[in-house]
């Protein structure tokens, strides 16, 4: 599956430590493609057990507001999580996170790209998703945000 950003407006969130979820991504159009995946709430959820890639890109873009020195924070967060209700806490697991800091507030506009990717065992119905620390700075380009995965083996019996 290969899922591109989407063109929506994101509401926008500033409680400082927080972590929102992207609601929406296009999964039908242009090269964007759910192949034996299941798209649901702005999740993949894996169909079988076994070694799956995941990846992500999420694009961010502050604007500075002149002598205020900038805006929220001095970073912004990018996470890979998944959710099953057989993992504890709840359920919900982060499986990789990029923190990017910002450079300086010298600049008009700043933006910022996070990478994300990594092998991950993954089990049936577990559900992946993307979460940002701030949705209303996340640029609105279906170029600069995507979101995917594919497996590459299944899980044998002796693991």
């Amino acid at each position: 599956a290969h899922l591109l950003g989407s063109l929506e407006h994101l509401e926008d969130n500033h409680e400082k430590g927080t972590r929102f979820s992207v609601p929406h991504w296009i999964y039908d159009r242009d090269i964007a493609f759910i192949s034996n995946m299941k798209y649901q709430h702005g999740r993949l959820v894996v169909p079988s057990d076994g070694y799956y890639y995941v990846y992500s890109q999420v694009s961010f873009l502050e604007l500075y507001s002149g002598s205020s020195g900038g805006t929220r924070a001095d970073s912004v967060s990018h996470f890979l999580c998944r959710y099953n209700i057989i993992y504890p806490n709840g359920g919900e697991e982060t499986l990789a996170q990029n923190t990017v800091s910002k450079s300086s507030n010298n600049q008009v506009v700043g933006e910022y790209s996070s990478h994300l990717g990594a092998l991950f065992k993954l089990r049936k119905d577990d559900e992946v998703y993307v979460k940002v620390s701030d949705l209303s700075l996340m640029v609105r380009d279906v170029r600069k945000n995507y979101f995917g995965i594919f497996r590459l083996s299944n899980i044998t019996q002796k693991e």
